[in-house]
């Protein structure tokens, strides 16, 4: 089997042969080559899949487009990008409705759909000229700021060493049952499918996550890899502490790991989480074994063999160990243009002596106060520390007053209530006076975005 998703299952034999005629029928009726772009606006399941791989056999530039989007963002990119096609989830149809470009549902009987050419066998007998795949490319920036593209070339040799140190560290070889719940549009969850299809896993794909509903997939399938973000681990845990209990490997990765949602994973499930951090446009570059996790929970790992970084200050100096600096990366595996470079990640960090590295936060984070530099990761962490805390979020926002203030945004666990005075209080002796968040807001619930992260935006109209 290759894929099963909520409509059904393909075994890789019928994968292969659907997205060949696929691919057959867009070059034959839409005229698709290597010359040619196309936007895919879907969530994870197997059209987008054989959408993918047919028009990779056509040569095509493909980009994957946050489902997530306003329909204003996607018509902005869509005046600074001629797209020759676009290939979308039929209830996404409303947000493309302005854009001038040929449109294909990816289902629907009332529509030229991709499930309909999925099945049409007049372009069995045509023959396909060779042709080097296109660019893949997925969109930075999130659903917010300036959108960029990263892009880039498949090839075996730019996948290899990242490829082999998840075969390394993960040993993934050994394992056949993958849930990759991460869309496809993010870097790391389209990193997971071409990992996975490379190893001819078993994927099993979600449209949207949900806790319960994961929760009783990667029971019900016997699921050996779960690609998560550390939000969706966090509320599969919340809704069953045994949710994660029959997986050999927990792969994290696309936001920030919390040193106390590791030390939950270790004492609920044991040695399974592994940490992933990279950028968009870098690539994977850093990991984290359960071993290194048990060792500094709050360690995001060491460098990957293939991969230079640095860590600098704001002369461009390299600081010495222990000492703070901005993360910038190198690998051959950089989206295109920015190969044998190095790339800022946009991440204060630390090195220690043994090689282990450690987020103190953004760049755009960190706040001078009291002559101090001070990390919201920091304060964080001391909040977290609070036995009925489940979740803390601190960030810096503009103050007309102060120039910068920390804001703090704290869940409480399951059955308890608790004030902002009582916690304020509380870090008096865990922080310094210059961490100390003016603001703490008590939010029922963390509110999240499709990728799993804390939607931060959410978050910030709660002030105002």
């Amino acid at each position: 089997m290759a894929i099963k998703d909520e409509k059904g299952e393909l075994t890789y034999r019928e994968l292969y042969s659907s997205s060949l005629l696929l691919a057959k029928y867009l070059s034959h009726n839409f005229s698709l080559d290597n010359k040619k772009k196309v936007a895919i606006l879907c969530r994870n399941h197997s059209v987008s899949v054989q959408s993918l791989l047919a028009l990779s056999r056509l040569g095509a530039d493909v980009v994957f487009l946050n489902v997530e989007m306003s329909r204003a963002q996607i018509e902005s990119i869509f005046k600074s990008v001629s797209f020759n096609l676009i290939i979308h989830d039929e209830n996404l149809e409303d947000k493309i409705t302005l854009v001038e470009c040929t449109k294909i549902p990816c289902s629907g009987v009332q529509h030229n759909s991709i499930e309909t050419m999925l099945n049409d066998r007049s372009v069995d007998d045509l023959k396909l000229c060779k042709s080097k795949s296109g660019n893949i490319s997925v969109l930075t920036g999130g659903t917010s700021g300036k959108v960029k593209f990263a892009k880039r070339k498949p090839s075996i040799m730019s996948l290899a060493m990242p490829f082999f140190a998840l075969l390394n560290k993960v040993e993934l070889d050994k394992y056949n049952r993958v849930y990759i719940a991460v869309p496809f549009f993010h870097g790391y969850g389209l990193a997971s499918l071409t990992v996975s299809l490379i190893l001819s896993s078993e994927m099993y794909l979600t449209e949207k996550f949900k806790d319960e509903k994961s929760i009783s997939l990667i029971k019900e399938e016997g699921i050996e890899v779960a690609i998560l973000v550390p939000t969706m681990i966090s509320r599969m845990l919340d809704g069953d502490s045994n949710a994660l209990n029959s997986t050999s490997s927990v792969l994290s990765g696309g936001a920030p790991l919390g040193a106390s949602l590791v030390e939950r994973v270790i004492e609920n499930v044991g040695d399974v989480l592994y940490n992933l951090y990279g950028i968009s446009e870098a690539g994977f570059s850093v990991i984290a074994t359960p071993a290194d996790l048990r060792k500094y929970s709050s360690t995001i790992g060491k460098r990957i063999k293939g991969v230079s970084l640095h860590l600098l200050n704001s002369s461009d100096e390299h600081v010495k160990r222990d000492e703070v600096g901005v993360l910038s990366i190198r690998s051959a595996w950089s989206m295109t243009g920015t190969k044998n470079k190095y790339v800022s990640t946009g991440d204060f960090g630390t090195m220690n002596s043994e090689g282990y590295l450690f987020l103190k936060g953004r760049v755009g984070d960190m706040i001078v106060s009291g002559g101090e530099n001070v990390y919201p990761i920091d304060v964080e962490n001391a909040l977290i520390a609070h036995p009925e805390l489940e979740r803390a979020v601190v960030f810096a926002i503009e103050d007309k007053d102060f120039g910068k203030r920390l804001v703090a945004f704290v869940e409480p666990k399951s059955g308890f209530e608790l004030k902002s005075e009582i916690l304020k209080e509380w870090l008096i002796n865990k922080v310094a006076r210059y961490q100390m968040p003016q603001q703490i807001i008590i939010v029922d619930s963390m509110p999240m975005t499709a990728i799993g992260k804390l939607d931060l935006i959410a978050l910030i109209k709660l002030l105002y």
